[in-house]
């Protein structure tokens, strides 16, 4: 099968949902305990099925010929990593990977990720789905019937892609969501044959794709409340002619980093705050696209 023939239906199934990208190491927070009002998990599923051929679920890029790709879903707890490793479509470690979150800078990784395809040969990776996004989870629920929370998150994202040759392509998409809706997602494609984007701006035909993405964001958990933060990381690509190559690394984060009461006036009481060194007065974002 040619990179041509099946392109169009699995692109248009990618382009259709959002993307985002994260994940490697997040910023070094005090590790002091979460308030025990708040219940907060992290998980993360690695999908086999997306990743092998002989699945009835497989991505049309499942692993074959020369491809070949590996990496991490990290959950922090208490300052302890819990990783689950991933080698192909076979995982080392807990799948789902996931814990209850107890200490400041707590929080959920992508982490060391690399696929790689040449002369004839695809990837797949799924940690989560475009289409069942609550596969990569933070979870947030106030057992408190009197008190809200003032809640900081930092996240960041490294995403790149590269294509070389008469036929290849790689594709890779994250996306991150709350109770509202997507917030944060980049989405990258490398192709020889249909051209590159960079987060939907077209642009060259194969080469280096890539994007950078660092911040923090808010959130008031009133009393009895919840919060879902919630995403998915996917990628897909191959090489489909003699010389050809196409490859990918990917890593993100999402951190709790910083609680603090509210008070009567919904704002958190003096005093409460964290020094957390990268705390800023509402969303603040660094970020650099390359093409």
């Amino acid at each position: 099968m040619t990179h041509q023939s099946i392109l169009s239906s699995a692109r248009n199934v990618a382009i259709a949902s959002a993307a985002m990208v994260v994940l490697f190491h997040g910023p070094v927070v005090v590790a002091l305990p979460i308030a025990s009002d708040l219940a907060v998990t992290g998980s993360m599923t690695f999908d086999v099925g997306f990743a092998d051929p002989a699945s009835a679920v497989s991505s049309p890029y499942a692993i074959s010929g020369t491809g070949a790709e590996s990496g991490a879903m990290v959950v922090t707890t208490g300052g302890t990593a819990g990783t689950s490793a991933y080698s192909g479509f076979s995982v080392t470690g807990s799948n789902p990977r996931a814990a209850t979150l107890t200490d400041l800078g707590d929080g959920i990784a992508i982490s060391g990720t690399t696929a790689s395809a040449t002369d004839s040969g695809t990837f797949a990776v799924g940690i989560g789905s475009p289409t069942v996004p609550t596969w990569m989870s933070l979870m947030v629920h106030n057992n408190s019937s009197t008190v809200g929370y003032h809640l900081t998150f930092a996240f960041g994202i490294d995403n790149a892609v590269n294509s070389g040759g008469s036929d290849a392509f790689a594709h890779s998409q994250f996306s991150l969501s709350d109770n509202a809706g997507e917030f944060e997602f980049s989405d990258l494609t490398s192709d020889t044959v249909n051209g590159n984007v960079n987060d939907g701006v077209p642009g060259g035909f194969g080469g280096l794709v890539s994007d950078s993405q660092s911040g923090t964001f808010f959130y008031d958990v009133l009393p009895g409340g919840d919060l879902n933060l919630h995403g998915f990381w996917t990628l897909e690509g191959g090489s489909f002619a003699a010389g050809g190559s196409a490859g990918s690394s990917f890593g993100a984060f999402v951190n709790l980093t910083d609680v603090a009461p509210l008070g009567t006036n919904g704002v958190p009481l003096p005093g409460t705050l964290a020094l957390v060194g990268i705390g800023l007065a509402g969303l603040a974002r660094e970020k650099c696209k390359r093409g």
